[in-house]
């Protein structure tokens, strides 16, 4: 019993780490997104200008996407920590209840 307990928390907090690591890059990522609709507005017009803007819109496109990944990764991690802290709790409920719980 402590030994899945112990399994169960140590896989409650390595998604609780992922899911800071997703935030982290998603955060970065949104950085990103917004350094580079600047950029083009501080440099003016020129010759470069059409190519700098279908590589504007293609990495925005590109960011969403990863953005969108990110966010579907983040939400998968939540509810897998959400169901770890679950079990957690419910296992600890019936250790302290005297129950005992056989896992097929």
């Amino acid at each position: 019993m402590t030994a899945d307990l112990a399994e169960e928390h140590s896989t409650a907090t390595l998604a609780a780490e992922r899911l800071e690591n997703e935030q982290a890059e998603r955060l970065k990522l949104e950085k990103e997104k917004g350094d580079l609709a600047v950029s083009p507005l501080k440099r003016g017009t020129g010759n470069g200008l059409f190519k700098e803007v279908f590589f504007f819109f293609g990495r925005v496109s590109s960011l969403q996407d990863r953005n969108r990944s990110l966010q579907s990764t983040n939400e998968k991690m939540e509810m897998e920590l959400l169901y770890s802290r679950a079990v957690d709790i419910n296992g600890a409920m019936g250790v302290r209840l005297g129950r005992c719980t056989v896992d097929a």
